[in-house]
């Protein structure tokens, strides 16, 4: 079955597994999904993962904005690749997420697609129904209650955040208020850390 992997990285022949501070899994691994539209939410520069996708219930991906502009600040002028592989053994879903499997072996490439700016191809993707953009300004309040709810609820479970330091300054900078809740509750619950 025909597969893609989302990268910045130019040349690629072969996919190696590999592991970072951001992973969801604890082995060195190769993630990869079914739908193109997904790999290209992966073409990405920041030394954090700030992903927030999910599915409609037709399972069409739709991307929601966490603050203004986000689509924008994370994609706009960032150049990558879409990797296409074919996988027909054993792999992995320890991820759990939608249209995305896991392989734990070198895996050849068989073909490349260069994406010269991905903000734009989203907006391309976008404009033939492929993916549903949710834009900040246009959510409803409870909507942004509930991105607001997701972050202090992940900063609060997960220890990714607690290992991740670049990604806990992005969430000090970008939504100060959620951090100043998380750690007053943190205090009030006797739960403090070194975030």
């Amino acid at each position: 079955m025909k597969y893609y992997h989302g990268s910045i990285v130019p040349n690629l022949e072969t996919l190696y597994p590999f592991n970072t501070s951001n992973s969801l899994s604890d082995k060195e691994c190769i993630y990869l999904t079914s739908r193109k539209e997904i790999a290209l939410l992966y073409i990405w520069v920041r030394k954090f993962m700030w992903l927030t996708y999910g599915f409609d219930k037709q399972g069409n991906v739709v991307y929601t904005e966490t603050h203004k502009g986000a689509l924008e600040e994370f994609y706009k002028n960032v150049k990558g690749y879409i990797y296409s592989v074919e996988i027909n053994d054993e792999h992995d879903n320890d991820t759990h997420i939608k249209n995305t499997i896991t392989v734990y072996s070198e895996t050849p490439v068989f073909g490349c697609e260069v994406i010269e700016d991905v903000y734009a191809e989203i907006i391309k993707y976008e404009d033939q129904g492929i993916i549903r953009i949710r834009r900040y300004q246009d959510l409803s309040k409870e909507d942004k209650e509930k991105n607001r709810s997701m972050i202090l609820k992940e900063l609060s479970e997960s220890a990714l955040y607690r290992n991740d330091r670049v990604l806990l300054r992005y969430i000090m900078m970008r939504f100060p208020d959620i951090y100043i809740e998380f750690k007053a509750l943190e205090m009030k619950t006797g739960n403090c850390s070194v975030l």
